[in-house]
């Protein structure tokens, strides 16, 4: 059963969105704060983390960026108000799978979030060092 992480300061929108996912089979935990996020990843291995754009402590942004600089290879669709375009240019070299508007109806973040955990799957083959280890 994949893994799923979501971000998002408002409670109300993470029940909703954790029900969605539970309902389609997927185990999920929410961060409420980026620092919570950071804290749960440092832990926890997810295969998809759904990161809102606008938090009170750390931004979407901010948080995806302390996720990746600490070795975070999850697949990270980042969630915002705005239309996709106009966070792009902000989430260069960050590697987030998918920008989705949060009024998008829940088969697009169902769909995203498959992908996204297909992609870190995939990425998750051994190494060279580690399949010797075999």
């Amino acid at each position: 059963m994949p893994n799923i992480l979501i971000v998002e300061d408002n409670v109300s929108y993470a029940a909703i969105l954790a029900f969605i996912l539970k309902e389609h089979g997927y185990r999920v935990k929410t961060a409420f704060t980026g620092k919570e996020a950071i804290d749960m990843v440092a832990t926890e291995n997810f295969d998809a983390i759904i990161v809102d754009h606008w938090m009170p402590d750390l931004n979407g942004i901010e948080t995806i960026r302390v996720l990746r600089n600490q070795g975070c290879k999850s697949g990270v669709i980042l969630l915002t108000a705005l239309i996709p375009w106009e966070v792009e240019n902000k989430i260069d070299g960050l590697d987030v799978w998918k920008i989705i508007e949060k009024s998008s109806v829940e088969k697009v973040i169902l769909d995203e979030i498959q992908n996204a955990v297909e992609f870190t799957q995939m990425n998750k083959e051994p190494n060279s060092s580690e399949k010797s280890l075999l």
